[in-house]
């Protein structure tokens, strides 16, 4: 898979989770822990973004401190966390339970991903990752 789609696929899902946790923090605190209980749908959705990160890595894995090692970088470390909550879903839920009741966190953590999204959107048109 090539830097841009990657770019371009979880761009828009961090834009798309963190824009919720940015309006409704607490509200879409209960939506996510009613999402993790599902083992089966924890378990699909790691296992779908950890092929995503493999495939991004797979093209080059190595990192760096321009645009395209930077989205490397974040591949690694989706690959990383899918390949944890898709073996260890306890721990996953435990600590998703312990920040979802949280305002503070969950709008934080809604900046963060907003940010990142459309980070990944403007870099996946640009010229530093097409090479």
């Amino acid at each position: 898979m090539n830097l841009e789609t990657f770019c371009i696929v979880v761009g828009v899902y961090e834009i798309m989770i963190g824009i919720p946790l940015l309006m409704n923090p607490l509200a879409a605190g209960r939506w996510l822990q009613g999402a993790m209980k599902e083992d089966a749908l924890l378990r699909s959705f790691c296992l779908l973004f950890l092929i995503l990160a493999v495939l991004v890595l797979t093209r080059d894995a190595s990192i760096g401190t321009d645009a395209a090692g930077l989205v490397r970088l974040l591949a690694w470390a989706t690959a990383v966390e899918c390949l944890v909550f898709c073996w260890w879903t306890n721990w996953a839920r435990a600590i998703t339970i312990w920040f979802c009741d949280k305002a503070h966190w969950m709008r934080s953590l809604g900046i963060l991903a907003t940010a990142i999204g459309v980070w990944l959107l403007k870099v996946s048109s640009s010229v530093a990752i097409a090479g």
